[in-house]
């Protein structure tokens, strides 16, 4: 007996095959779209450090201001970085009473209704006259 040669794929091999593509391309979609928010949650994040530092060099300026006119305030940024807002909290140290802890928090507006979104909290010290 004689046995014939195969030519060609059979239907279950072709099916196979297109499952384990689509597998493979369903996790490389996912791979994409994971990186992608990383790199947009790096950027923002980025920003509001970058802000952060800025506002604590305007305090810095202003730390020629009495110690007691130096008390938690908070506001938005201007426009070009409007979805962001800042909030300074001061904390007396005792026993200096020029020095100040202060903290600031970034955070980003959401929609309406929507709890801000906490970006970045620093910690520094300024010594007032």
């Amino acid at each position: 007996k004689f046995i014939e040669a195969r030519t060609g794929f059979l239907l279950v091999e072709v099916a196979l095959t297109v499952a384990v593509l689509a597998v493979g391309i369903v996790f490389v979609l996912q791979a994409f779209q994971s990186s992608l928010q990383a790199g947009r949650r790096a950027e923002l994040l980025t920003r509001a450090i970058w802000l952060a530092q800025g506002r604590f060099a305007e305090l810095s300026l202003q730390a020629k201001e009495p110690p007691d006119e130096l008390t938690e305030k908070s506001g938005d940024f201007p426009e070009g970085d409007s979805a962001f807002r800042w909030r300074i909290v001061p904390e007396e140290i005792e026993g200096m009473d020029s020095l100040k802890q202060v903290t600031l928090t970034i955070s980003r507006k959401k929609g309406e209704g929507e709890p801000q979104e906490e970006l970045t909290v620093i910690q520094e010290f300024l010594v007032t006259p």
